[in-house]
């Protein structure tokens, strides 16, 4: 998407085919420093910015190895990352990018491509046709859906990294009201937005 919104500011003619409605629950996504520098040039700065993002300031990782290694955000350059709600990002990127002029059809399900004389068709799972000069192919693990439309083209498995994801809901107890003092009063409640966890008190 943030392809798309720097085509468009560039005054190409851009359409987006999403294969889904964002309907479903994504993993929340854990942006780093260097991320700052790039959103802003590609527009993305401002859907972090209305979500109200969660910073992280450190990262423990073992790769290839047992030994855990720390970073530190106040030791690197570009200082602390982002943690936000995947599903609500998406969102918000759609609707800037949609305010940059970019058309987005969303739920057109896997689109198989070809390429035939120097033009790319493309005919989404919903139905349609959409012919283009030029062709981003930014669907992921869907990308092998236009693999048997194109002799040559083969899927390539990089790696065997497998991610494990979990969800913790934090309810307090009446009696033991959050005490954070970044709570901010909400239509739903008062949000805490806790560095760890979000805390919903309702009434």
């Amino acid at each position: 998407m943030a392809s798309a919104i720097s085509l468009a500011r560039a005054a190409r003619s851009v359409i987006v085919l999403e294969r889904t409605r964002y309907e479903r629950q994504r993993p929340g996504e854990t942006f780093v420093g260097e991320f700052g520098p790039l959103s802003q040039t590609a527009g993305a700065m401002e859907p972090i910015a209305a979500l109200e993002a969660v910073p992280f300031r450190g990262v423990r990782a073992a790769w290839g190895g047992p030994a855990v290694a720390d970073r530190e955000s106040i030791f690197h350059p570009f200082g602390e990352g982002w943690q936000v709600d995947r599903v609500r990002f998406d969102q918000a990127l759609v609707s800037r990018a949609e305010r940059c002029g970019v058309v987005v059809a969303q739920g057109t399900g896997a689109c198989p491509f070809v390429l035939d004389n120097g033009v790319w068709t493309v005919r989404p799972a919903a139905g349609g046709e959409v012919k283009s000069r030029d062709l981003i192919d930014a669907s992921g693990r869907g990308a092998s859906a236009g693999v048997a439309h194109m002799p040559g083209r083969r899927w390539l498995r990089a790696d065997r990294l497998v991610a494990i994801v979990g969800s913790m809901t934090h309810q307090p107890r009446e009696s033991s009201p959050c005490s954070c003092s970044r709570q901010r009063r909400t239509a739903g409640g008062t949000r805490c937005p806790s560095r760890w966890a979000t805390c919903w008190q309702f009434w």
